[in-house]
């Protein structure tokens, strides 16, 4: 698959389209470049942590922010906002011209950097045959998720051209059980790949627990939904629990992230859950600290070899509070 992107793009080459792939532009060659289809989006808390913190520590970096993704296109005024509330809840030190937005092709992206960075193995996959034809050095992070499919012939192999290419850099991976995948599976050099264990988090040295005078005990589910009633992370168990309990006048459900009543069966609507929508990483601070129970049972191969990590981000992050 990536040898036939990598064809096309020969061809649009000598069509003289993807000419402007390595145009510097009116810019300066970047240190750093992230690409990534969410940022400035804070309801990915631990994504808008890590590019923060690159952001600042790279004073010569900027970040190609994606119009496109799985939710549609996000527009210039959507992008916009995003800014405005990315600044008013961070209120990180970095120039705002650092975010740099992008409705354009893959092939008109101005990749004029020493480094670009990116996350998961689906934009590995978009972004890899560009990086190589234009020989620029690359690295990421691989997540759980993102089309990263265990025991797939196809991912396998993209994998391996993907990493064992000398413009890789590093492949960093949040889990043993990728580090050993990688490395033991499918054999890959293990100088290569780096453990950084967990998700990037905002952790403070005191936090406070926060409840409420009626003493109820708050069991709390926190995820995106990607599949149809967030089977992939076990919101229909979580429905389930708060089913059986839904008479008991001293347990409360919370439920955060992109699902609502609309995600319940007919028999399902008189449960008493609090749907608090998508919530920025200090919305989500303030939530968990009244938690007690966080309830978070994700499955693995719901779509063949696709998997989540665990414990998920939320559960860690709320785990601290």
């Amino acid at each position: 698959m990536i040898r036939s992107i990598i064809n096309r793009i020969k061809e649009k080459r000598r069509l003289n389209i993807s000419r402007s792939i390595i145009k510097s532009g009116d810019k300066e060659k970047a240190d750093l470049l992230i690409i990534d289809k969410f940022f400035p989006d804070t309801s990915y808390p631990w994504r808008t942590l890590e590019f923060n913190s690159l952001l600042t520590k790279f004073q010569k970096s900027r970040i190609l922010c994606e119009a496109s993704n799985y939710k549609g296109i996000t527009s210039k005024e959507e992008f916009e906002k995003q800014i405005e509330t990315l600044f008013q809840y961070y209120k990180p030190t970095y120039s705002k011209n650092k975010l740099e937005y992008s409705n354009a092709n893959i092939w008109e992206y101005n990749l004029n950097s020493k480094l670009v960075y990116f996350l998961f193995y689906e934009d590995a996959v978009r972004f890899f045959p560009y990086l190589r034809y234009n020989n620029i050095e690359f690295a990421f992070t691989l997540y759980p998720g993102g089309g990263f499919l265990l025991y797939n012939e196809q991912v396998d192999q993209n994998l391996k051209a993907i990493i064992q290419c000398d413009l890789c850099k590093v492949c960093f991976v949040n889990m043993p059980s990728t580090y050993k995948y990688l490395t033991q599976h499918l054999n890959l050099n293990n100088n290569k790949i780096k453990l950084v264990y967990g998700v990037p988090l905002d952790i403070k040295e005191e936090i406070a627990r926060k409840k409420d005078s009626s003493n109820k005990m708050t069991i709390g589910f926190c995820a995106r939904k990607y599949h149809k009633r967030g089977i992939d992370k076990g919101f229909d168990i979580f429905i389930e629990i708060a089913n059986h309990y839904k008479t008991n006048q001293n347990i409360q459900f919370v439920c955060i992230g992109d699902f609502s009543t609309d995600d319940l069966y007919e028999n399902e609507k008189d449960i008493n859950i609090d749907f608090k929508g998508l919530l920025a990483s200090n919305q989500l601070e303030n939530e968990f600290r009244s938690w007690d129970i966080i309830i978070s049972p994700v499955r693995a191969y719901t779509n063949q070899g696709d998997f989540d990590g665990f414990p998920t981000a939320a559960g860690v992050e709320a785990s601290l509070h």
